[in-house]
């Protein structure tokens, strides 16, 4: 049985339905772009690459759908990542975490334009807004998927990680349209920009505002030590090397100088030295940051598997057989609390403290 059959009968006992919605006329992949201030977000980077591999293997269009306020600027983007075509909608209704009103606006899209594929970065607007939209729509929905791909038959095949990632599960979508998934963060690449790749750009007036019960008041700025962890641009990541919480110190010392976020194996973890959500791992979070500093980390498979997708990686330990120095591509054989002090220290004397930025 596949998940999306079966949400797909669940949704026929539960509803009064028209008529099945068919593949039938249905053309095209959409991707919804998401941004936050004026940057788009690396998820929706990494399911529009993947989602570009998708479209040419099916020979269809790829489609970026881009909502928000004052994002025009943005638009240009989303063709050097893979885009045919940019659907662009801009009203204050849709600036930040607007659920009602993204969904409005949607559900109405589709119901014109009835895409193949639909799929999103699984973000926190994201989460909220496609199962919403699919109960809407009556379509079956896979999310936090790790790959994605297209059978024989044409359906979208999803893989994802199940019993907290010791697993991995496949679910095919039912021929209902659009089939729908969400894409975890961490898991595609985002290829490079090919800024000589243009694309159209289809500005679209509010169709559908509807009533929303959301009022924006006020954004706050996001800490690197409490931003999700698989939003981090860097981490700084400590293990069983760090030896006591008291080190901790030093650690948040070398983060706050880079405006890097901390993150920790299970043994750091189970330890108190850093908090669950913030665990790197097959237990915890995948990330994909620019930098990762691995901190007295072994570097063990259930931890690897988690920020092997980083891009530089430095790892400081005391054995020089820790497994974690076969990814690195900087390493330091050395005990965490002489060598991060002394980075730390260096940083201070060449760079000037890191601009506050939003996350």
């Amino acid at each position: 049985m596949t998940l999306g059959n079966f949400a797909f009968r669940v949704a026929k006992g539960l509803f009064t339905m028209e008529g099945d919605i068919k593949m039938t006329g249905a053309k095209g992949i959409w991707v919804f772009i998401e941004s936050e201030r004026d940057e788009i977000r690396k998820v929706s980077l990494e399911t529009l690459c993947e989602a570009r591999k998708l479209a040419n293997g099916l020979n269809e269009e790829l489609c970026a759908l881009l909502l928000g306020d004052k994002v025009e600027s943005l638009a240009e983007l989303p063709p050097h990542y893979g885009a045919d075509r940019v659907f662009l909608m801009q009203h204050e209704s849709l600036s930040y975490h607007n659920v009602d009103a993204h969904l409005n606006v949607v559900a109405n899209l589709v119901k014109e334009n009835s895409p193949r594929i639909l799929l999103f970065g699984s973000t926190p607007l994201a989460k909220e807004l496609a199962p919403r939209l699919a109960a809407q729509l009556r379509v079956g929905l896979v999310t936090d998927a790790a790959d994605v791909k297209i059978d024989a038959s044409g359906k979208l095949v999803v893989r994802k990680p199940v019993y907290g990632g010791k697993a991995h599960a496949t679910f095919a979508c039912a021929p209902a349209t659009p089939q729908m998934a969400s894409v975890a963060p961490g898991f595609m690449d985002v290829k490079p920009p090919d800024a000589s790749r243009k694309g159209e750009v289809v500005k679209l007036a509010l169709v559908a505002g509807g009533k929303t019960n959301v009022e924006f008041i006020e954004f706050i700025k996001g800490d690197p030590r409490t931003v999700a962890i698989t939003e981090a641009e860097m981490i700084v990541a400590v293990g069983r090397g760090l030896e006591k919480k008291e080190n901790l110190s030093l650690i948040e010392e070398l983060a706050d100088k880079l405006g890097a976020s901390i993150g920790g194996s299970r043994v750091a973890v189970d330890n108190g030295w850093v908090p669950a959500e913030r665990q790197v791992g097959m237990t915890g979070k995948t990330v994909a940051p620019r930098l990762y500093i691995a901190c007295g980390i072994s570097g063990q498979y259930p931890h690897t598997v988690g920020m092997e997708r980083s891009g530089t990686v430095m790892v400081i330990n005391t054995d020089r057989n820790a497994p974690m120095f076969k990814l690195a591509d900087i390493g330091v054989l050395g005990d965490v609390s002489q060598v991060v002090p002394a980075i730390s220290k260096r940083l201070s004397e060449v760079i000037a403290p890191p601009k506050e930025k939003a996350q």
